[in-house]
């Protein structure tokens, strides 16, 4: 039995200058090989399986198969017809990206590309994305340990599915990424039809986008607080103003400023700025009996502190980003006005506070 170990780039220079004749062999295998793919090749050459798939089936076959594909064109891809899906891809072959990146966009799919699993980690966001397509052999960290690194950082719930992409795909591949962890997988080279297929079964799995409901327990008034803030005494300062007149238009006054602060720093990206400002915010709005805009500000926090650990080159990311926080300061301004009126009923006695 012979094998021959070899580039991608060496196959196809072969491949082109029609040697592989005088090459007599039985597997042909892609470089780098580890052990769990060496362990394969050596179990299918033991059981005399020698043209099973691509990577290792013999030269000869192959190109035989590839001059019969010669007469039929491949099909265009087309404009995806379902869901847009909101991608993050991890691959470090330039050549690479541009293949998959044209496919996605061709069906219709927004794509953020990153060059290897470390970039990958750091892209992941709560939310952001509805898949993550990472390749299993990349500079820096490889594909497995970025998802298991994601899947820590986003936790069970939060955490998007994960395909594997790999070359020179053996039997057994597909299980054996499932089995650690991933969700799908990808044999390279990527073909238009298997990807629509991997994507097609993760459409399927993803339920409609939804806006993030409030939690249906918190009024838009804490009359509690509400209350408690009735026996301050007024301000030194203001000592004709009702205690909690002063309170609340200090209050309405500051907010105000700060949701315009909010917006500028999302002007500029600025995610450590916008944290600090929603900190503020919530607690605030806490203290003056508004527990739905804190509880808003609490998640442009969250959102915006991880957004800070993010790279500062990768403006996709950062693009993407912005269109979600712009959509939790609008809703935060709805619940502002929210509050607002209800907290106008109250203090002038008309109805009780809408929950």
């Amino acid at each position: 039995i012979v094998s021959i170990l070899a580039s991608m780039q060496v196959r196809t220079e072969l491949a082109q200058r029609q040697l592989v004749p005088k090459l007599r062999h039985d597997f042909f295998v892609i470089r780098p090989i580890g052990r769990t793919r060496m362990f394969d090749l050596l179990l299918h050459a033991a059981l005399g399986q020698r043209e099973i798939d691509f990577a290792t089936r013999p030269f000869g076959k192959e190109m035989a198969v590839e001059r019969g594909r010669e007469a039929k064109p491949a099909p265009a891809s087309r404009p995806h017809a379902g869901r847009t899906l909101r991608l993050l891809l991890a691959e470090d072959n330039e050549v690479n990206q541009r293949v998959i990146l044209g496919m996605l966009r061709n069906m219709g799919h927004s794509c953020v590309q990153v060059a290897d699993g470390l970039e990958a980690v750091r892209a992941a966001t709560p939310g952001l994305f509805d898949a993550i397509l990472l390749d299993v052999q990349m500079p820096v960290m490889d594909g497995v340990e970025a998802m298991k690194q994601i899947r820590k950082k986003l936790g069970d719930e939060s955490c998007p599915p994960i395909i594997a992409m790999t070359a020179h795909a053996l039997p057994g591949d597909r299980e054996h990424y499932l089995s650690i962890g991933m969700d799908d997988y990808l044999p390279k080279p990527i073909r238009v039809a298997t990807l629509a297929t991997v994507l097609g079964r993760l459409e399927a799995r993803l339920k409609p986008p939804e806006p993030k409901a409030m939690d249906s327990t918190l009024p838009i008034l804490d009359l509690e607080q509400l209350a408690d803030l009735r026996g301050l005494p007024a301000s030194p300062d203001e000592p004709g103003d009702d205690a909690v007149d002063g309170l609340i238009n200090m209050f309405r006054t500051q907010t105000a400023e700060r949701l315009e602060i909010m917006q500028s720093r999302l002007a500029l990206a600025d995610w450590k700025g916008l944290s600090e400002t929603a900190h503020s915010l919530r607690g605030a709005s806490a203290s003056v009996g508004y527990p739905r805009v804190s509880m808003q500000c609490k998640d442009i926090e969250a959102t915006a502190r991880t957004l800070a650990g993010t790279p500062g080159k990768m403006a996709q990311v950062a693009g993407a980003s912005s269109q979600m926080v712009a959509k939790q300061l609008a809703d935060l301004r709805t619940l502002v006005e929210e509050a607002d009126a209800a907290l106008a009923a109250w203090l002038q006695g008309t109805g009780q506070p809408v929950s």
